[in-house]
């Protein structure tokens, strides 16, 4: 096998005394000052989690943060997931295709918003007791608009819209009865 002309390989790092490691450029004198070494990274122990990102930003923002990432915790969880199925599949009969907002569908809202809100504020508060759902609200409300967009604040924001909550309603009733997407996981 033949070598090209003027073209040297790159040196292998290796692993100097004291477990550090030589880079091709520590070991060339590059950009790295020749001989220094980098800390080879040891493995993680038992219970131990690598941590990517800190929180940077006034207490304000990370107290948001914070909160926006319980919520997503909450709304994700199967028990949040079962309650809004089991309320769903035994009330979806009662909606049909018109676009008639009857009496009975506010009356179906209103006890929906209750379950839910209740919920999750339960939740909320038995995750992270010193942040009472008075508190969470307060926050968010007081957040930068621009902050306040993907599935959370969707999903929060749909739980007050009753044609949501009728469409909702008719996604049920229609997987229910083989007539649309099958919404059941599991």
């Amino acid at each position: 096998m033949s070598e090209s002309k003027g073209v040297e390989p790159l040196p292998s790092p290796e692993i100097k005394p004291g477990g550090t490691l030589a880079t091709p450029d520590s070991l060339a004198g590059g950009a790295v000052a020749a001989g220094e070494a980098f800390p080879v990274e040891e493995p993680l122990g038992e219970g131990e989690e690598e941590v990517f990102a800190s929180n940077v930003g006034s207490a304000d923002e990370v107290e948001f943060d914070g909160m926006v990432g319980l919520l997503e915790e909450v709304l994700i969880s199967d028990a949040f997931q079962d309650t809004q199925e089991r309320f769903c599949t035994e009330h979806c009969g009662v909606f049909d295709d018109s676009e008639e907002l009857k009496l009975e569908y506010t009356e179906l809202h209103r006890q929906y918003m209750d379950l839910m809100e209740g919920f999750i504020a339960k939740e909320c508060e038995s995750r992270r007791p010193e942040w009472s759902m008075e508190r969470i609200m307060k926050v968010l409300s007081s957040g930068n608009p621009e902050e306040m967009t993907g599935d959370v604040f969707d999903l929060l924001m749909s739980l007050s819209d009753i044609q949501e909550f009728q469409q909702l309603m008719l996604s049920y009733k229609h997987a229910g009865d083989g007539t649309g997407p099958d919404l059941f996981i599991g």
